[in-house]
């Protein structure tokens, strides 16, 4: 494939499903999280990400199965299910940043935190199992 080919097949793509599916999933995560009644704003958005970044995923999935029932060839790659399956990661990582803000009040927390719990210390503390005796000779 020369370059120039190349090029116009990264133009058409981006014209036809990245920015259609981009604006779709603003427009779809902006709209579900103004209707989610909370007063935390992360918590809005990190359900947002994840109901858009799902049913990214989901279309994702049920191209394969559309393509069978309209009798039509089914590759294993295509460029829509390609770009559906980045933007549905591109949602999932934004819903991950964000629900580690809802969750820990901070995602630096998540890293960084002191374990104070003892109960939590007692849980990390190396155990002596049957397997590690058998792995150690």
């Amino acid at each position: 494939m020369n370059p120039s080919h190349r090029r116009f097949r990264l133009s058409e793509r981006l014209l036809r499903h990245h920015l259609p599916v981009a604006g779709a999933s603003s427009v779809l995560t902006a709209a579900i999280a103004s209707v989610i009644q909370s007063d935390h704003a992360p918590y809005r958005w990190s359900m947002a990400t994840a109901y858009v970044s799902l049913a990214l995923l989901v279309a994702t999935l049920a191209t394969g199965p559309i393509n069978l029932l309209r009798c039509q060839p089914n590759p294993v790659s295509t460029d829509l299910r390609r770009d559906l399956g980045i933007w549905a990661f591109i949602l999932g990582l934004a819903h991950t940043v964000i629900g580690l803000q809802v969750h820990m009040k901070s995602i630096w927390l998540y890293f960084f935190r002191a374990i104070t719990s003892t109960v939590l210390k007692q849980q990390l503390r190396p155990r002596i199992s049957p397997a590690s005796s058998l792995t150690s000779r």
